[in-house]
């Protein structure tokens, strides 16, 4: 056989060996694509998971919408072991007087490795580690940390999937010193104490929709001033950093339906946010992922938090491409 033939050979195995596993890219479920809960696998090695803004819409039971995106580019660096890097993307249209405000919430960095592989006799387990840095003009004022572990079990009539999660949390709130109590009147510049509501892990305060003390209409404000507020009492109001744990824990079912290559799915989770929130949330979704070509899958899914403080409506729409890439190194 000629050298060239001899070269192209590992090539060829390789690429065909990503676009195999790419066709089946729709049976393998991340966090956010479409429902929170995924499954215990990760990126098949040496592939380059590009995962396109996934626009994540909520509307809070104040009336107030968020629009999130989080591109995200994931990489089967070992045998069962992904890296991945995204960015958190934050879109707060104008609301009462308070203007319209975008920027970047963090960047996030997490593995995952999955520890068994699915049997007959046993179910496919993982554990990943995230942390999300305080970059970006909407970023926490200190890196978020989780740690998460997955169970996924494949029954005849449809697969589950378990996920469980401890982390942190932590914003900026008000000096105690400004604002005022039941029966006290706010300082001339300064606002009342509010309850920040709705909140998500790796959003910070200045940018969740929060219902004005002052005023039954609901409107935007930063960590308890508001939106009209001087700069000074801002900076005031940002004196104070609040920080605690975090709880999460869901499953899901789901059920593909091979010859149209389509996954069917739905979930159920609680969340809680220690010493914000005296009740934790609870939500349910509802989604599907749709492969349209060999390397590209397409998901959407709609969720509704139905108890707790943060109470909304979510939509998600999203789209993955797989490639084959090099290794990151090269074995001697």
């Amino acid at each position: 056989m000629p050298r060239p033939s001899l070269a192209l050979g590992p090539v060829a195995a390789l690429l065909l060996a990503a676009t195999a596993r790419a066709q089946t890219e729709y049976h393998d479920t991340d966090a956010g694509r479409p429902l929170r809960i995924e499954d215990a696998t990760a990126t098949a090695r040496y592939a380059l998971g590009v995962q396109l803004p996934p626009l994540r819409v909520e509307h809070t039971a104040s009336g107030v919408t968020r629009l999130r995106a989080e591109p995200k580019l994931s990489y089967g660096v070992l045998p069962r072991t992904e890296v991945e890097l995204r960015a958190t993307l934050l879109y707060v249209p104008p609301s009462g007087q308070a203007p319209r405000r975008a920027g970047v919430a963090g960047i996030g960095v997490s593995a995952l490795h999955a520890l068994t592989i699915e049997t007959p006799d046993h179910p496919a387990l993982a554990l990943a580690a995230d942390v999300l840095l305080p970059v970006g003009s909407f970023a926490s004022p200190l890196p978020v940390y989780s740690g998460k572990a997955m169970l996924t079990r494949t029954f005849r009539a449809a697969r589950v999937h378990v996920n469980g999660a401890l982390g942190t949390w932590n914003l900026s709130v008000p000096n105690p010193l400004v604002g005022c109590g039941p029966n006290q009147v706010a300082p001339p510049g300064t606002s009342c104490p509010f309850v920040p509501e709705p909140f998500i892990p790796d959003t910070p305060c200045d940018v969740a929709p929060m219902p004005d003390a002052s005023d039954a209409a609901p409107s935007a404000r930063l960590c308890g001033a508001p939106a009209t507020a001087s700069a000074s009492t801002r900076q005031l109001a940002l004196s104070r950093t609040r920080y605690g744990r975090r709880w999460f824990l869901g499953a899901a079912v789901d059920r593909a339906v091979a010859v149209h290559s389509v996954l069917l799915a739905a979930d159920v989770y609680a969340e809680s946010f220690e010493r914000l929130y005296g009740r934790p949330d609870v939500g349910a979704e509802i989604g599907a992922r749709h492969q349209v070509a060999p390397n590209v899958v397409l998901d959407a899914g709609i969720g509704r938090r139905v108890a707790g403080v943060n109470r909304a409506t979510l939509v998600t729409l999203g789209a993955t491409l797989t490639v084959a890439a090099r290794p990151l190194v090269r074995a001697h």
